[in-house]
């Protein structure tokens, strides 16, 4: 598929997507693209626990063990609340764009169509 097929595919629905730079379609999508980022730097950090465990643990040294699982029960558990944060609000995104697509589609589907016309006077 090349581009301006892409183009013709994605452009038209972007007014719908996003109608206003200050919509909540944009600003969930900013949220998840933030805590999409964050939650791959908390990743990053979670996988260096190990490097650090193996450290402490080859110096015998207590205090700072003690300082390693305090940090690393901290990362993950802001790895679970990131994760989880993300996870809302893409789904939240996918009710908005849902509902804005379905209100342009019947719109557009019911244009200039007058499907019942209700006589309430009768004809005198």
């Amino acid at each position: 598929m090349c581009s301006a097929q892409v183009n013709q595919l994605v452009f038209p629905f972007q007014p719908h997507l996003f109608p206003r730079l200050r919509s909540l379609a944009a600003l969930l999508f900013l949220c998840v693209a933030t805590l999409a980022g964050l939650e791959q730097w908390i990743a990053y950090r979670v996988g260096l626990i190990p490097g650090q465990y193996y450290q402490v643990l080859g110096d015998e040294d207590r205090e700072s063990f003690q300082r390693v699982t305090a940090a690393s029960m901290a990362t993950i558990l802001g790895m679970a609340a990131t994760k989880a944060l993300r996870v809302f609000a893409s789904r939240s995104l996918t009710v908005a764009w849902r509902r804005t697509l379905t209100r342009a589609l019947h719109a557009r589907y019911f244009q200039g169509v007058r499907y019942y016309r209700l006589n309430v006077l009768g004809k005198n």
